[in-house]
């Protein structure tokens, strides 16, 4: 048996950005009513932005009670509704503009900026490396066999694993008159193969 890993580190290519249009009022209505008024003006200016209204879609959508622990007992003082939006986005050069568009069209919360990589792309890579880390795991299985002074036979098994971790930015809210540098940085995707020969005296 021999085990390789081989490794890429890429540009990304897709942006994944969630924000947050959060309101509260004294009532439930009240916070519903005031969400859905601010909610589709951010969506609209994401898509004059240039986002399409297909990469436009809501994530999660929440009324909660704000309570007042410091009271005793404790007390419902009013309701909050968080209405979170999630862009996708090929231009990641524009990151930092999407997210100043959403914040001066009344989202108040920037919850994740995530550099990731297209569909395609993924697949492209994702065979990439897994070719040369089989190409590896057989030569390590050579060498192995090489020094104990054996054959390698015929392949019994192939196993393969492939990582690609997204690349968040932390983010933390920019000044209303200033522009939102976004910088992101390189992708590694790595793949692993284990295979198992049989051998040959």
């Amino acid at each position: 048996m021999a085990t390789a890993t081989a490794e890429i580190s890429v540009p990304p290519d897709e942006v994944q950005i969630t924000f947050a249009v959060i309101t509260e009022a004294p009532t439930a209505a009240q916070a519903v009513q005031q969400n859905a008024q601010k909610a589709p003006k951010v969506i609209i200016a994401l898509e004059k932005a240039g986002i399409p209204r297909e990469d436009i879609r809501t994530e999660q959508y929440e009324v909660s009670p704000v309570i007042d622990y410091d009271k005793k007992p404790s007390q419902i003082i009013g309701y909050r509704v968080t209405n979170q939006i999630r862009i996708l986005s090929r231009s990641i050069n524009e990151a930092g503009k999407f997210i100043d568009t959403a914040i001066s069209a009344g989202a108040n919360s920037v919850n994740s900026v995530v550099f990731t990589l297209f569909e395609e792309s993924q697949i492209m890579l994702q065979n990439k490396v897994l070719s040369e880390a089989a190409r590896r795991a057989h030569d390590r299985a050579q060498a192995i066999a090489f020094g104990l002074q054996v054959t390698l036979g015929n392949l019994i098994s192939a196993s393969e694993s492939f990582n690609m971790p997204p690349r968040p930015i932390n983010f933390a809210m920019a000044r209303a008159d200033a522009p939102t540098p976004i910088s992101p940085g390189p992708i590694t995707v790595s793949g692993t193969v284990t295979v198992v020969y049989e051998i040959k005296p």
